[in-house]
């Protein structure tokens, strides 16, 4: 995933990160430093950290040359410390 690609936050997705408390003000904020990427099948997992502090799991899915916000949650610890190993 390259930085500048296009990411498209739909009002059904705002409103259900919303049930995480997750704001997509929050979620583009992952974008302004480094994040760590797996994919699994379609689907894309981000792993980074706001401008605040907070880390987020991102779901995408990839539209042509846009990525599609499908989710976004808090982290697990799991996933934090995948984060912390991989992102220097």
């Amino acid at each position: 995933m390259k930085r500048g690609m296009r990411i498209e936050i739909t009002g059904r997705a705002k409103k259900h990160i919303a049930s995480h408390n997750v704001r997509a003000e929050e979620v583009l904020t992952i974008f302004e430093r480094d994040y760590f990427v797996k994919k699994e099948g379609k689907r894309y997992e981000l792993i980074g950290k706001t401008r605040n502090g907070r880390f987020l799991a991102l779901f995408l899915e990839r539209e042509k040359d846009k990525f599609k916000l499908v989710t976004a949650r808090d982290a697990t610890k799991t996933e934090k410390e995948l984060y912390k190993k991989k992102v220097k």
